[in-house]
């Protein structure tokens, strides 16, 4: 699967944006193991805490212990942050779990409605997504809407409250508690959707799920705060889903650069040869996916990848810049996707492609090459 960033995003202008709020967070599986085990059995833990796995990799615990080494003595230390609602798109029981710690302390009569949402979800308790959807699918039509309706409703009580919990000075808690809450909310119509009992979006709520919480930390941390996103290219890009279905499938990075304009910097990531990973959907694997390591193929005629030559192992090419300096922007149509190329007006999604000469999947895939 090819990876992108997210760069230079910046504190959203005022009245701009699907949401504003909260801290510094935190994935509550790794808070729970930071005071056991070892230092590299902490970091490979908490690289384990996503329901896919995807960062249960050398690469991947090599970067967390960069970040720890960094920030020791840091005049400004690096945090990570998730954004992926649920276990990585699956339980979201962790988020009702927060929500209710914080109606036992400011909002005791709205308990009893949380509780009922908290055991419906309980039907699906898996990490994994995959898992997840097909315990889903299996829940009667009473279930599904018994707990859509109850996480509406307390999304609504969040609403209806937030003044007078501002003028208690609890505005800050009460942020952290929606922004819990609407992840949950989201995450429930992925599962909808994906599953046949919603709209035809495909995993557009989770899109909309971590745009919210980009914006809400970036809004806690004031006007200097930066953040790194690495997401996939297609959650990245600044424009919709181009294909044949739907309307309104509309990823992460299109609430971004609505919300704040030039300071979102898509910066798509692909290469010129080596190989690449095939991901597809396998309930016995632990994190729900097989994966398949398989050869790049050849670049193509409208491929963003004729841009770059040579063998330099990582360029980076300005989109912003070229798109009104050249006069063929729009024969770029495609860009790499897994082992085949996605249809993608490459200059208007993203502001920089990254091009690395060659690629090879991480051992996490070993044992799955054709």
């Amino acid at each position: 699967m090819r990876g992108g960033i997210a760069g230079g995003v910046r504190r959203p202008r005022r009245g701009h944006g699907p949401a504003a709020g909260a801290g510094g967070l935190v994935p509550r599986a790794v808070r729970r193991i930071r005071r056991s085990r070892t230092r590299a059995q902490r970091i490979a833990d908490a690289a384990r805490t996503t329901g896919t796995r995807l960062a249960d990799c050398e690469e991947m615990h090599a970067t967390l212990e960069w970040m720890r080494h960094h920030n020791q003595a840091a005049a400004h230390p690096v945090r990570f942050a998730g954004v992926l609602p649920g276990t990585g798109g699956g339980s979201f029981a962790g988020e009702l779990a927060d929500l209710g710690r914080y109606f036992e302390r400011h909002d005791p009569d709205a308990l009893p409605l949380l509780q009922q949402a908290a055991a419906l979800a309980a039907s699906y308790p898996d990490a994994s997504i995959v898992k997840t959807l097909a315990a889903y699918a299996g829940l009667d039509d009473g279930a599904r809407d018994a707990l859509s309706a109850a996480l509406s409703r307390l999304v609504d009580r969040m609403a209806t409250t937030a003044a007078e919990q501002r003028r208690l000075g609890k505005g800050r808690e009460h942020s952290w508690a929606t922004a819990d809450l609407r992840r949950a909310w989201h995450l429930d119509h992925v599962t909808r959707d994906l599953t046949g009992h919603g709209l035809p979006v495909g995993p557009t709520a989770m899109d909309t799920a971590m745009a919210e919480t980009v914006l809400h930390l970036l809004e806690d941390h004031g006007p200097d705060a930066r953040i790194v996103l690495g997401l996939h290219n297609v959650h990245i890009r600044r424009t919709p889903a181009v294909d044949k279905g739907p309307a309104g499938r509309l990823p992460a990075g299109y609430h971004l650069a609505q919300a704040l304009g030039r300071d979102y910097v898509a910066i798509a990531a692909t290469s010129g040869s080596g190989r690449t990973v095939r991901g597809s959907l396998d309930p016995k694997q632990p994190g729900g996916f097989a994966f398949q390591d398989l050869p790049l193929p050849a670049v193509a005629e409208g491929g963003i990848e004729r841009v770059f030559s040579g063998r330099t192992p990582v360029a980076i090419a300005d989109l912003r810049a070229a798109g009104s300096a050249v006069s063929d922007a729009e024969a770029y149509t495609s860009i790499r996707m897994e082992d085949y190329y996605a249809d993608t007006p490459v200059l208007k999604a993203f502001d920089a492609v990254a091009h690395l000469a060659d690629t090879t999947p991480t051992a996490f895939t070993s044992g799955s090459r054709s």
